[in-house]
């Protein structure tokens, strides 16, 4: 199933054994990306958002490897941006 032959309400609910390789190689990839890369210090939590980050992508019928990891990466430093804002607007407040 290629991602151009979804619509947007498509969905993948399950994965055979090749795209679980593949899913499996990309957390892989990407793992290896964020901790050589400047992030600082990441940390288990950090895994499990970035495993998350390349499901989300292959439930969307995401199947290149390559991609998977570049938008999980995309995806997870966005939302660890989010966080840092967040907690930085908090401390402000009081």
């Amino acid at each position: 199933m290629s991602r151009s032959r979804l619509t947007h309400l498509d969905h993948v609910d399950s994965f055979d054994p090749s795209r679980l390789k593949i899913i499996e190689r990309a957390i892989e990839r990407a793992w290896d990306v964020i901790r050589h890369t400047g992030h600082p210090t990441p940390k288990v939590e950090d895994r499990s958002l970035l495993a998350i980050c390349v499901m989300n992508e292959a439930r969307s019928g995401e199947e290149n490897h390559i991609v998977l990891v570049n938008r999980a990466i995309n995806q997870f430093r966005q939302q660890r941006l989010e966080h840092a804002t967040l907690r930085e607007q908090n401390e402000r407040r009081g």
